[in-house]
């Protein structure tokens, strides 16, 4: 009787741990449909189902951006920043220059900062060739 009292304990302190455990991971989770292929650092990503995750790579801030089907994963370094507004949306903005999209901020982890990428040389090269400043497109978080 003892050992069995001593196993429902130990079952619920496991669940309660796993528990948050996981709530803790899905504050660095995100997901969006992108409707258009776009620019990750220099690499195109198609159109598609993605997940953003919140990550850290050798003490620096970054993201993990994976495709649905995993076929597609790329890791880039960013810098966090404060929200402009007291509004706290989930959204990826993306930079558009004429039909190239390239992916700029993300916002909506638990942490509650932008997370902000650095023009790769291929914005850079598009954005000189430009005659206007870029457009933003901004896609809202569909799922976390």
């Amino acid at each position: 009787m003892k050992t069995t009292v001593l196993s429902i304990i130990g079952v619920v302190a496991f669940a309660i741990l796993t528990g948050l455990s996981v709530k803790a991971q899905s504050d660095r989770l995100l997901g969006a449909e992108i409707p258009f292929n776009f620019y990750v650092n220099d690499r195109a990503l198609p159109a598609g189902e993605y997940r953003f995750e919140a990550i850290q790579i050798g003490g620096s801030d970054a993201l993990k951006i994976q495709s649905k089907d995993g076929h597609s994963t790329v890791f880039v370094q960013v810098r966090l920043s404060t929200p402009t507004s007291n509004k706290l949306e989930s959204i990826v903005r993306f930079h558009r220059f004429g039909d190239e999209y390239f992916l700029s901020q993300v916002q909506g982890f638990g942490d509650e900062a932008v997370h902000m990428l650095s023009r790769s040389k291929l914005e850079k090269r598009a954005f000189a060739r430009s005659t206007s400043t870029p457009k933003q497109s901004t896609i809202s978080i569909t799922r976390r």
